[in-house]
Formats: C-alpha cells, structure tokens, sequence
C-alpha cells in the first residue's frame, strides 16, 4: 500500500483562498499554449495483445508549459481510456494516448505550470472468453500490467532526473498519476495494491488451469510469471524489469470513471484520491456492483468492483481524505458538494438516461473527429463502415460524443475541482497550510499538515512560550514542543485523528492556526 507523507514544503503566507481571484500556477492556466515531445520511449515490455506474447516499445507524450523557466516542476502522469483493447477493435472511437481528450487534458495541466505525459500502457484480455472466470481473470492481469507499466513511468522520470540532467525538469518528489476509464482501473491499483496476501483474496483465485496464465487454486495474478508490483522479476516471456535501482512513490491518484478491483485494498495511511464519475454509467458502477465492456459476448458480466463512490466513502472512513478538509469556496467544488453526499474529493456528474436502449451515459468529457478517426481506421486496416459503426455504437452512450464544446465544459470542471486539490496534496505556492488569522506580522508555515507523529511551525519572528490544541468538541490540550530557533516541532501521536484549532503563544503575540491529525 503507497503510504502519504505531505511534502515539507515552507511558504510564507498569511491567509488563504481557495481559488485565487487572480491568476497563479497552477490554479489556473498561466502559460499560454503546452509544447509536446511526442512518442518518447520510457519502457519496454511483453505485450500479450495478439495473443502471443510480444516485446513491445512503450511510448508517451511529454506537455511543457511554453516559455516556462522554472526548474522543479510537477508531474502528471496521464493513462487514456479504452477497454485494455486496440482502439476501434473495442468497439470504441477512444483507447490511445492521442484521444482528444487526453491531449485536452495533457495541455491544460502543461499551462497551469505542470508537465504531464499522456502515456501508452500494454492492451490486452479474454474480453470474448465465454467463462466469466476467464474474462475476470485476465481483466485483473491486464490492470495489473498497466499498472506495472505506469510504475516504469515514474521511475523513468527519476531515472532521467538523476543520470540524464533532468530532461523534463521534474520535481520527482511531486507526481500524481490520473486514469481515464481503464486508465481509472489502473490509477487507483497504483494508489493501494502492493500486497500478495491482496492477490489472494478468495474471489482472486482461479478454479481452472489453462496452459497459460491461469493454474488452479493460484491467484489470477501469479507474480511468479507477470513480475511483482513494481514490474520486476517474472519470467521474461511476460515481463521485462525496467530502471531498477528507482522507487515509484507517487503522492495522489485520480480516476476519470473506471473502479477499484477490490476496496479492501485501501488502508489508513495511503495517498488522497479524487474521483470524477458519471453515477448511471451502464458499464463500470458508480458503487459496488458488476461491470460490463463494450465487447463482452452479448453483454456479459466481467467482474463485481468497486466505482468511485465506494472507493472514496472508503478513503474517506480511513482518514486518507483529510488532507482536503480545508475550507475551498470554488464554484467546482460547491457544485459537487451539492450531490456527492459529503464524500470529499467525489464530483459526480449526473447525466440523464440517453434516448436509446442503453440505460446511462459514461465518459461526457470525451469528443472525437469523425475525420480523425476515419483516418486512423484506414491505417489500422478498419473499412470506414466498421468506423462509422463503431461511432455511432459510442453515441448510445455518449450522445454528444461529436460535441467538442460539451466535452469541454465537463474538463473544465475536472480541471477546477481539481487544481486546489492538487495544490494541497503536494503542498505547491498557495496551498492551506493551516493558518487561518494573525493578531501579529509573522511569516509562519505549519506541515505536514495533516499530520500523523509530528508537525513543524516555524515563525519568523518571536519564540514560541507555548502550544495549546482545542479539538472540535472544546477540549483543550497543551501539547508538548520542541524548539530550536524559529523551528518548533509538535508532537501529535497522542492525539487523536481530527481537526483541531491551534493556538501558539510567541513572544510577540498569539497566533491561531488549524492542524488535522490523521
């Protein structure tokens, strides 16, 4: 399970707003176009995509902002949608790392001040199988290769940034990793599955041996031939280690739809997540339920998992939501608020049943040009009536999916709700740090914040006498300090998870800030 420790991150401020009224990085787009570096290789691997397994060259796509001269920039690593299936043989218009809105979302985060790398991740599945054992099992292994394959992308990134000048600029310590559809799947098993005893829960174990990847009374997943959670070991015909000697620590995940294979993977401790999510989707549930694909045999069943509701509920019970406990007044947030039953970093976009025998609607933020795709259909070798049917297929779902304009309405909101939120997790210029009102001139910081054994509060001016904490019900307590300097450690594993209001008494007066305990 990814452990979540705050950045230690220090910034003078005193006050905060959650949406700034004036334009600032990463809040809002401050550069005025992104630049691309398209189909840079960041690993190699097997792919079992034609049925035999293949070396193949993984690709992505790096957004810069344009101009920028900073040096230490955060990272987003973006996976598309699209079934763990070619793109058009999915029965879909989207599934690349060029989907329009991938390339959408890639430019927005490039000129809000990130780089962000929209990235190709390995395909492949028993979609057609008539068992359902043999459809759920292959559908674990392939979010399991692409998570292992996301896992190569970070690491490549720190790779670069220690052997090869930091190409890209990075600050490695700053990366979130954001799934759309199948890229949700894999998102979220990268925020919480690195366990073999969670490989292993009873509904994980295969009843049938087929020669294959599948041996009975084992795990779906058999680390001994598809390699462990970072991508290492395996049998080479499966899988290839890429850039060992690098962690993977990421410090957020985001799911655009897509779900969790089992939620009792979450544990107390691990990274924030935010989930967009439309609630009638018709193939992947919003809460716990059985999923369904484009291309299953007459609809059929893949696997019982866990939709964005769920998985959010279930961060939210174990604390890992605490960290947005602050008080945000943007449009975005207050929206989601209105519908999300007060689960905190859950933005449900309620979409009517469309006029079609399909019941729900999934994926309002993708678009496509019909002209592009017929195009790409013709390189693939898909006859332009097999396009065409694909296209309209996806509108049953998707009725507006020719409008580029509805599309961006949906990313707008993805991209407000989201910047604060990001802001806070990696403790970038202008996040809450806690401190709420001064009755003195101090340049203060508090982190982490939230905080699990200890906080540090430096103040700028003054020697701190004192620190009192007062939690939600009035009770008061003087808590223990350290201090050295301007730097005061406080130490907090005594206390129990909740907000508290902070009151440091300095030499120079009283200072009221607002620290969470997770």
């Amino acid at each position: 399970m990814k452990r979540f420790y705050p950045v230690a991150f220090s910034i003078s401020l005193a006050g905060f707003l959650a949406a700034p009224a004036q334009a600032q990085r990463y809040f809002q787009e401050v550069f005025p176009a992104a630049t691309v570096s398209t189909d840079v290789i960041y690993a190699n691997n097997m792919s079992v995509q034609a049925g035999v397994p293949d070396s193949m060259d993984l690709k992505m796509d790096v957004y810069e902002p344009q101009g920028d001269s900073e040096t230490s920039r955060p990272l987003v690593i973006y996976l598309h949608t699209g079934s763990f299936l070619p793109i058009l043989n999915n029965n879909k218009p989207t599934g690349v790392k060029t989907d329009s809105a991938a390339i959408e979302m890639c430019k927005r985060f490039a000129k809000r001040g990130y780089v962000a790398a929209s990235i190709d991740y390995r395909l492949g599945w028993q979609n057609a199988a008539p068992e359902e054992e043999l459809r759920a099992g292959s559908f674990m292994q392939a979010v399991y290769r692409g998570m292992q394959d996301a896992k190569s992308c970070v690491r490549y990134f720190k790779k670069d940034f220690s052997e090869n000048g930091n190409t890209y600029k990075i600050d490695t310590g700053r990366i979130v990793v954001v799934g759309e559809g199948a890229g949700g799947f894999v998102a979220l098993a990268y925020a919480s599955l690195n366990k073999t005893s969670e490989l292993q829960l009873p509904r994980f174990i295969s009843s049938i041996t087929t020669g294959g990847l599948f041996t009975a009374d084992s795990s779906f997943v058999q680390q001994s031939l598809l390699g462990d959670f970072e991508g290492f070991g395996g049998l080479s015909i499966f899988n290839t280690s890429n850039h060992a000697g690098y962690n993977s620590a990421i410090q957020m995940a985001v799911n655009l739809g897509g779900a969790m294979l089992d939620s009792s993977w979450l544990e107390a401790g691990e990274i924030p997540l935010v989930a967009f999510h439309v609630p009638n989707d018709p193939f992947v549930p919003y809460d716990g339920d059985v999923m369904r694909v484009p291309t299953t045999v007459d609809g059929d069943t893949v696997m019982y998992v866990y939709g964005s509701r769920s998985v959010i509920a279930t961060s939210e019970a174990l604390g890992n939501q605490a960290v947005f406990n602050i008080p945000y007044n943007d449009p975005y947030t207050t929206r989601a608020n209105q519908v999300n039953e007060g689960f905190e970093g859950l933005f449900p976009f309620i979409k009517p049943d469309p006029a079609t025998v399909f019941d729900g609607q999934t994926g309002p933020w993708e678009w496509v040009n019909i002209s592009d795709l017929q195009t790409l259909g013709t390189a693939m070798g898909i006859s332009s009536a097999q396009v065409n049917a694909v296209h309209q297929a996806a509108m049953f779902t998707n009725p507006n999916i020719n409008d580029k304009a509805h599309a961006m309405t949906y990313i707008d909101s993805i991209h407000g709700y989201l910047a604060p939120r990001i802001v806070q997790v990696l403790q970038l210029p202008g996040f809450f740090n806690g401190l709420e009102s001064l009755s003195v001139n101090h340049d203060v910081a508090l982190y982490p914040n939230p905080a699990k054994d200890f906080a540090m509060f430096r103040v700028s001016n003054g020697l701190v006498e004192s620190v009192e904490l007062v939690d939600m019900t009035g009770k008061s307590t003087v808590v223990p300090v350290q201090t050295q300097n301007d730097n005061c450690r406080i130490e907090t594993s005594f206390l129990q998870n909740g907000i508290y209001v902070m009151k440091v008494k300095t030499t120079q007066g009283l200072l009221i800030a607002r620290l969470v305990k997770q």
